[in-house]
């Protein structure tokens, strides 16, 4: 290890396509620095291939440097029986992955947001359940940054999580929802914003006609992919396709714009493919949509210049929120509501899971309710951010 002292985060990534998943590892960086000082940090990552990536980053001026580690899921098993046998014949781990979770000076995990739960299916649980046992087994203290814990809906979460959150450090919330899991199991906690809200955008050339909406178009729910997900979103298209004309019709532009998406390689939820099939179909000059390889920052510039602002990837309605650009969360889970709320604006999520057809014209003039008293919301998300404090985290 040749960066020291240095910070070790967990469940974030600076080169994931997940633009969420990035404006948290930045917004992490940028408090934690603010809080202890150093500029050092390490990622861990699990990968098929081992290497190390080293970046400069450079957040409000600042320098930060950045080594994501990629280990194989083989290292992480030898990681672990490394720290057993620690435990009992104290012999020294020797692994790269065991020393860099030893030498780290603290660690802190956000678990990508929201994936502390098994909404997403037992592999992903199961998958961030190791990466704070490793840290745990360790001796090392580990907090989790501001994050929605659960819902678990099965045995294997509900177990796996307890495990975990009786033992951590320090647990913070970005919403509401967790405190009934945490109260019942006696842990203590703080609410307080996501990590994301502390990304500021980053300017780039692009012209936003004025009063433009723009809409975020989640492949994961378009494509209804994995988890409890599959099947539960029959409907999304048609709101989509129907929630486009009832805009347009209203005068406003539309720009749609992705928030998880690979320009070169895009998965299995990408929301440009998605929106490159939308606008196959909805052919109108007031409906453009962002197709730049632009990060987290550059993006949340971009919803910044909106007049209001749809999304169905939480991170993005966050971008909008953080930036005082009113907005309404297609939410399809319980993440939605309790962000939403820390802006007070729970009101302006809907929720879609398993929204059916006879439902989507309610939910549209819903939303053109909201766009019409757009200039209410925006005074009240004004008076919210410029009173908001910087995190300081403990």
């Amino acid at each position: 290890m040749d960066i020291s002292p240095y910070i070790l985060l967990l469940g974030v990534s600076i080169e994931s396509d997940n633009r969420g998943v990035t404006g948290l590892a930045l917004g992490a960086m940028k408090v934690l620095l603010s809080s202890f000082g150093t500029s050092n940090f390490a990622i861990f990552q699990i990968s098929s291939e081992e290497r190390i990536n080293k970046q400069d980053l450079f957040i409000d001026g600042n320098h930060i440097r950045v080594k994501t580690y990629y280990f194989s899921k083989r290292s992480v098993l030898r990681c672990i029986l490394e720290f057993y046998i620690f435990k009992f014949f104290k012999k020294q781990p020797v692994s790269e992955l065991s020393k860099l979770i030893l030498n780290s000076w603290k660690v802190f995990d956000t678990n990508e947001g929201d994936s502390f739960s098994d909404i997403y299916g037992y592999k992903r649980i199961i998958r961030h359940f190791l990466d704070s046992f490793m840290v745990l087994l360790s001796g090392k203290d580990l907090t989790f940054l501001p994050q929605t814990i659960g819902p678990f809906n099965t045995f294997i979460g509900k177990t796996l999580a307890k495990y975990i959150l009786k033992r951590l450090k320090t647990i913070y919330l970005r919403d509401t929802y967790g405190e009934t899991i945490l109260r019942r199991l006696k842990v203590p906690y703080d609410v307080t914003t996501d990590m994301a809200v502390y990304l500021s955008g980053q300017k780039v050339d692009y012209d936003i006609p004025p009063e433009t909406v723009g809409i975020n178009i989640n492949g994961l729910l378009y494509y209804q992919s994995y988890g409890e997900i599959v099947g539960n979103f029959n409907n999304y298209k048609i709101l989509i396709l129907k929630l486009i004309d009832a805009i347009i019709d209203k005068g406003f532009n539309v720009l749609l714009i992705p928030h998880t998406y690979n320009t070169l390689t895009p998965s299995n939820e990408d929301d440009l493919i998605a929106i490159k099939e939308i606008v196959k179909e909805k052919e109108n000059n007031q409906l453009k949509y962002v197709n730049n390889d632009y990060n987290a920052a550059e993006l949340k510039f971009l919803i910044s210049q909106l007049a209001f602002f749809i999304g169905s990837r939480m991170h993005s309605c966050i971008a909008s929120l953080s930036t005082s650009v009113p907005a309404v969360g297609l939410g399809y889970s319980i993440k939605f509501k309790g962000t939403f709320k820390v802006f007070n604006q729970e009101g302006s999520v809907i929720n879609i899971n398993k929204i059916d057809a006879h439902k989507v014209d309610s939910v549209i003039a819903k939303i053109l309710e909201k766009i019409k008293d757009k200039g209410q919301s925006r005074e009240e998300l004004f008076r919210i951010n410029s009173n908001r404090k910087n995190l300081i985290v403990e």
